[in-house]
């Protein structure tokens, strides 16, 4: 769904808009090959320790840290501060927020991605308390823009006294393990030729010790005699050259045709297992346009993370116990219907009958108390025996408010999400995990998805009424070289606990572009009981829509709605009984799936309850929305 819209979200676009312009405020190719062994350490530094007030509304006020001071950053070292309340704002709103950039040569980048402590991220950081001490750990990616360009400071509210930088030179969970870092080009290279036809080549033999996880990195600036874009590729050689797809990018962002739009430097691609073994066996060519490359690092050993998140999101599943097998209650969905599998287009139960899942998605559990209340058994109760529904969805977003790899409370979340699958089992419920990707490209929470999936594969392998959605609302990110590759990689780590759950996998833009799979599905001897994501909302998904998917489903494409609202796609205004009646017409008429977005009291349209009700279960009509009752009626015609 198409929400989250923070706190003086105008304010911060202003900001960023006029700190952007400023300048001046602190802001034949040569081998030359050299190898670097990266040991374990940690050192403090303060780097600031005076006062700055963050006191302008409009955001004019900058705190800059010099590049040098993060000399020797790495993935998981932090950034501490130490703030108190501005008693002089002259604003007419009350808030505090801070945001970190590296003021790059291509305009700013926020620094994201990381964790913290002592505050969350909800579109900008918001302190726990304004007199505190907030810590940011960083991904690779972070500090490898903080080493080049420096921090700078913007926000509202606060006064930072004091900032404190913490390095970790080696990030692995391994004290005694290394990292190996080897340049293997250093030179200049203007890829200024329209056709492409500037290359790098790097040979087999440097790659003999590269593995998945390992990253090659690629130091650049943009080409002044080539304008137009930038983009670079990385291929295998071999007979032909083909692209290496599948791993992440940090530094820079994948093209929806071929190729890495560079966004920093420098740019880097963490690979596959497969990309490794193309690699050691027909070597690198680096090409492009726009940009001129100055250095080609290969990073080989230590941790196969992405970059993606600090060396302390990072868990095994070796403490994890599977579960017991559980009880079926009798006369409900589950030991009605038993396991599910997929064949052709259709979703079928332990019988091969035709089965279709219905239901309400929970808003974000990492919203807080206010969205997560309704985890509880009562509820769910309430959903299978009065509402007539056979499945729920819990949703968990990886980033936004206070999410997974932002900050939120990982063991708190993960025990809602637990709590959330008994309390379904306990009714006999069918439950979908959502790993809700919202707005960006999977790749780039690919590990934590894993170890988070694999956690909860291997605890609930026991249970059949568990599927899992891998990736919610993938955005700008192409089915063959983003999603299709993630999906890849993600559903083995399932299947190697929970061999035969149902996997559903999102499509690109807001999870509507199915003919994308349709076209270039998983392979079903590979990945079989896969499924494809649709979402609609009725008033701005009509006719066109609908079209797309029955003509999807048709062709034998398995699709499934695990979002949909009666309104606006914004989520809120629209309300539209008629298109929603014809949606759960089509949905009725080829058995699909649908889930509705959601069982909160947020004061928003596409909520199923009052914002005046204060009720977690028990509800009746009246403290249903408008949207509610018409959800739950159509609801209690299907059979469950």
């Amino acid at each position: 769904m198409k929400k989250v819209i923070g706190k003086a979200l105008a304010l911060f676009a202003a900001a960023l808009i006029t700190s952007a312009g400023l300048s001046g405020c602190g802001m034949d190719s040569a081998t030359n090959e050299s190898t670097v062994e990266v040991n374990t350490g940690k050192a403090a530094e303060t780097v600031f320790e005076s006062e700055t007030d963050f006191n302008d509304p409009s955001w004019g006020v900058q705190l800059k840290v010099d590049a040098e001071k993060f000399a020797d950053f790495s993935e998981g070292s932090a950034i501490t501060l130490e703030t108190r309340e501005s008693t002089t704002c002259t604003g007419e709103w009350k808030y505090y927020n801070l945001k970190f950039y590296a003021a790059t040569d291509n305009g700013w980048t926020e620094l994201i991605g990381g964790s913290f402590s002592g505050a969350e991220y909800s579109n900008a950081i918001v302190p726990n308390s304004p007199d505190g001490t907030i810590s940011y750990t960083v991904t690779a990616s972070n500090a490898s823009l903080l080493k080049r360009y420096g921090l700078t400071i913007i926000g509202y509210g606060v006064v930072i006294t004091k900032i404190t930088t913490t390095t970790v030179a080696q990030t692995s969970e391994s004290a005694g393990s290394t990292e190996t870092e080897t340049t293997v080009w250093a030179d200049s290279l203007d890829m200024n030729d329209s056709a492409w036809g500037l290359n790098i080549q790097i040979e087999a033999g440097k790659f003999s010790s590269f593995s998945e996880g390992s990253k090659i990195q690629v130091e650049w600036t943009a080409s002044q005699t080539a304008t137009a874009y930038k983009k670079l590729q990385f291929d295998s050689m071999g007979s032909s050259w083909v692209e290496l797809t599948g791993g992440s990018f940090t530094g820079g962002k994948t093209d929806s045709t071929a190729g890495v739009i560079p966004e920093s430097s420098p740019l880097s691609y963490t690979v596959t297992s497969a990309n490794a073994s193309a690699l050691k066996s027909n070597g690198l060519a680096l090409m492009g346009y726009g940009v001129v490359v100055t250095k080609i690092t290969l990073v080989s050993g230590g941790s196969s993370s992405s970059g993606s998140s600090s060396s302390s999101s990072s868990t095994t599943t070796s403490d994890v116990e599977t579960k017991v097998e559980p009880t079926s209650v009798t006369g409900t969905p589950y030991a009605n219907h038993g396991k599910l599998s997929v064949s052709g287009a259709n979703l079928l139960d332990e019988k091969g009958e035709k089965y279709m899942l219905y239901g309400f998605s929970t808003h974000g559990l990492n919203f807080g108390d206010e969205f997560s209340r309704y985890v509880n058994e009562d509820a769910f109760a309430t959903l299978v025996d009065d509402f007539n529904t056979n499945c729920i969805r819990l949703v968990l977003y990886p980033r936004d408010y206070g999410g997974y790899t932002t900050g939120g409370d990982k063991a708190k979340l993960k025990a809602i999400m637990k709590n959330g699958i008994e309390y379904a089992t306990n009714k006999g419920m069918y439950v979908l995990v959502d790993w809700h990707v919202h707005n960006y490209n999977p790749q780039e929470t690919k590990d934590e998805a894993k170890t988070f999936l694999a956690e909860i594969a291997k605890e609930y392998a026991n249970y059949g009424n568990v599927l899992y959605e891998i990736c919610n609302e993938p955005t700008n990110s192409p089915w063959a070289s983003a999603i299709k590759p993630y999906a890849e990689e993600v559903i083995p780590v399932i299947r190697q606990y929970a061999p035969d759950a149902v996997v559903i996998v999102g499509t690109n833009t807001w999870s509507q572009d199915i003919e994308e799979p349709l076209a270039n599905p998983l392979a079903p001897a590979t990945y079989g009981n896969v499924m494809y994501t649709f979402h609609f909302y009725a008033n701005s998904h009509t006719d066109s829509y609908r079209s797309r998917v029955e003509s999807a489903v048709s062709s034998g494409l398995p699709v499934f709605i695990t979002e949909f609202g009666t309104c606006d796609a914004s989520g809120n205004g629209g309300f539209n009984s008629s298109e929603s009646e014809k949606w759960f017409s089509l949905c009725e008429k080829y058995n699909i799936s649908h889930m509705n977005w959601s069982l909160s009291s947020k004061s928003e349209t596409a909520s199923a309850i009052q914002s005046s009700c204060s009720k977690t279960s028990g509800w009746t009509s009246s403290d249903l929305t408008e949207s509610g009752n018409l959800v739950v009626e159509h609801f209690k015609t299907l059979a469950r």
